[in-house]
């Protein structure tokens, strides 16, 4: 996916990478060489491998992840990071291939508890009685009561085969011990039904990977009906994936022009839709604070054409795309290639034209416009 270059030696690579002068010496003039920029942290690298008083307490390969570390926090984006090829496995197979070890939820904060958004089908938690709307009281015996929903996320991942115990409440105020397995968790990348007796198509799209403008034209063909009268195109809590099959989705809501452009280094890349699937009924693209990065290219670009409006609350707001590059076999760096983005993704994240007050009513709103819309076609008011 993504071009590699191997070294045998990383810190042989930081010194090649980053631009740097030759080192201190003397050429066979007898001139001096300048410094190299990089000859502090070798001289300290070497110090501390001959000179720290615990030697054997030190890991050769610890203090370069660090050293990559401490130039990497200088950057402004906090998505530059080092992986290690554990690390970098489980980054793709969350962000990439939507997998990942756990219960098959997603939480959000709602008052002093943990609440569940959504949950995934044939996983551990929609199997065994936990469903959307339900609040989790205690994880393990461990009372949710000021945990953030991260932090709840992070107790219900783990090994394969592991258990955790759930206490919940249901909406309907039943409180219920619940035993999940953890197992691994198949993300589908689209999910779409009908509403309102088939005249609304909802397509929910969680993830950017391969299949995903297959899937999302296929939904489209499922949804259509006489009877359509809108779409709504759920990016909530997507937080985007690989660039490029997330414009083939843009293209199917876009009937014409950019997609978006951005820089990369020194060139500007810039893609056009290729003609849109749907036939330019009235669509609501609902967004929150963990929608992010390609899921907010998707929605700027609707907006931007006038193809549908933004419902929810603000995105998340990044500034920058990453790259991949493979520093060692083992050793991975993600690193800030892409910004200046167009149509513009502000640093305080997309503003919503329909705002919401909280996830539930997020589909009511926008069925409430697309009711009020029906029969009109987009651009709007065009």
């Amino acid at each position: 996916m993504f071009p590699f270059s191997k070294r045998s030696s990383l810190l042989i690579f930081l010194v090649s990478l980053i631009i740097v002068l030759p080192a201190f010496g003397t050429n066979a003039g007898g001139e001096k060489k300048p410094a190299s920029k990089l000859e502090p942290v070798e001289k300290a690298y070497n110090l501390i491998l001959e000179s720290y008083v615990s030697p054997d307490s030190v890991e050769k390969r610890q203090l370069i992840i660090g050293a990559i570390e401490g130039m990497l926090e200088q950057l402004p984006d906090p998505h530059d990071r080092v992986y290690t090829e554990e690390g970098y496995k489980k980054h793709l197979r969350k962000v990439v291939r939507s997998n990942y070890v756990g219960v098959g939820v997603i939480l959000g904060d709602r008052g002093k508890y943990v609440s569940v958004l959504e949950t995934f089908p044939y996983n551990s938690a929609a199997r065994n009685g936990v469903k959307p709307r339900d609040v989790i009281l205690k994880i393990d015996g461990e009372s949710t009561v000021e945990m953030s929903y991260r932090e709840a996320g992070d107790l219900l991942r783990g090994e394969q085969e592991d258990e955790v115990a759930l206490k919940v409440k249901h909406p309907d105020g039943e409180r219920e011990k619940i035993t999940l397995r953890k197992i691994p968790v198949q993300i589908p990348a689209v999910e779409h039904e009908l509403l309102l007796d088939g005249r609304i198509g909802l397509i929910d799209v969680n993830y950017f990977r391969e299949d995903v403008e297959w899937r999302v034209n296929s939904a489209i063909n499922e949804l259509e009906n006489d009877d359509l009268q809108g779409f709504i195109l759920d990016l909530r809590n997507n937080r985007g994936g690989v660039l490029k099959y997330a414009f083939g989705v843009a293209s199917k809501f876009v009937d014409s022009g950019i997609i978006t452009k951005f820089h990369k280094k020194d060139r500007v890349k810039k893609y056009s839709t290729e003609g849109n699937a749907t036939p330019n009924l009235p669509l609501v693209v609902l967004i929150n604070e963990r929608t992010a990065s390609a899921s907010e290219l998707i929605a700027a670009a609707v907006r931007y054409h006038d193809m549908g409006i933004l419902a929810g609350r603000r995105s998340y707001g990044k500034q920058y795309g990453q790259s991949f590059f493979e520093l060692e076999d083992d050793l991975y760096l993600a690193l800030s290639t892409m910004n200046n983005f167009f149509p513009e993704i502000p640093e305080a994240g997309l503003k919503p034209e329909l705002k919401s007050p909280n996830y539930w009513k997020d589909v009511e709103i926008a069925k409430k416009w697309i009711n009020k819309h029906a029969g009109e076609k987009t651009p709007l008011g065009k």
